[in-house]
């Protein structure tokens, strides 16, 4: 009977070994995750600047777009102008022009 409980307890030795090594490896485990949790916190924080540095450039893209559009507009409206004095001078000079001999 004595060796029977003796073969018990060296298997609960055996057995808390097993679950002490992998308690070991668990805490490895979770302070890797620790340290996975905090770089991601790093690149997230990372990223949120450059959307909102991207969101800035957005706006400021957007406001030069405006002028553009606005500087064209100017530009096709003088352009109008300048065609139509044109197109109203053409028959006046011709008129003027001595007839061929």
């Amino acid at each position: 009977m004595l060796v029977q409980i003796v073969k018990l307890v060296e298997g609960l030795h055996v057995r808390m070994d097993a679950m002490q090594s992998d308690m070991t490896g668990m805490k490895t485990d979770i302070g890797e995750l620790k340290s996975n949790v905090a770089s991601l916190q790093t690149n997230v924080a990372s990223l949120q600047t450059n959307v909102a540095s991207l969101q800035t450039n957005v706006a400021s893209l957007q406001t030069n777009v405006a002028s553009l559009q606005t500087g064209q507009a100017v530009i096709a409206a003088r352009l109008d102008e300048q065609r139509a004095t044109v197109n109203a001078l053409i028959p006046t000079r011709l008129a003027a022009m001595p007839a061929a001999e």
